[in-house]
């Protein structure tokens, strides 16, 4: 068996998994009332102690850039050179990896899922923000910061545009990130909220 969580703007996921299948054999999750780090350090502490115990490292899929433990910017978050990976460690006692959470979904596809049997993969999730991770001929482009493939901070206006959560402006995530639609929504002259778009 093992752990991975995946550690969102809004919420946190964990889960128990069988290794060679990728079956889960439990899920929990949590929801953010605190974003600071050491608030998420408690909180993913409790999470991880309600499920099965495993062996080995705990493996974290973060909305962030990284350098190794260290959450160098994670927006939805509110970080910057954070050493997540280093205070989780010492709070669980084990050793504890942390990646940018597309790669390790887009890895997760390639490996038991939706792109399990195919060479190239791009994989795109829209949540708090917008994500997304490339496999190329059976590898995981990464790049130095392990955000090579994304695409949510590519500027969709030359100047200005709106303030985004990695602290630029003119973002595609500023615009279509589950957390900004209802401002896109208003300046469409859209009503209602965010959760409305689903039965459009």
């Amino acid at each position: 068996l093992a752990l991975g969580l995946d550690l969102g703007g809004t919420t946190a996921r964990a889960a128990v998994v069988e290794r060679e299948t990728g079956r889960v054999v439990e899920s929990q999750k949590h929801t953010w009332a605190d974003r600071t780090p050491e608030a998420v350090v408690e909180g993913t502490t409790a999470l991880i102690a309600k499920l099965p115990k495993t062996d080995g490292p705990v493996g974290i899929g973060v909305a962030a850039m990284l350098r190794g433990g260290v959450v160098v910017n994670a927006p939805n978050l509110g970080w910057r050179d954070v050493d997540f990976g280093g205070q989780l460690s010492k709070a669980l006692g084990r050793e504890v990896r942390l990646m940018n959470d597309l790669s390790a979904a887009a890895w997760g596809e390639f490996k038991a899922g939706a792109a399990r049997g195919v060479r190239d993969s791009f994989t795109v999730f829209v949540g708090t923000g917008v994500g997304s991770a490339i496999i190329a001929d059976g590898a995981l482009v990464s790049g130095a910061t392990q955000v090579a493939a994304e695409f949510g901070h590519i500027k969709l206006t030359a100047e200005g545009g709106r303030r985004c959560g990695c602290g630029q402006d003119g973002c595609l995530e500023a615009y279509a990130g589950g957390a900004k639609l209802g401002e896109s929504m208003k300046e469409e002259g859209l009503t209602g909220t965010a959760g409305d778009l689903d039965g459009l």
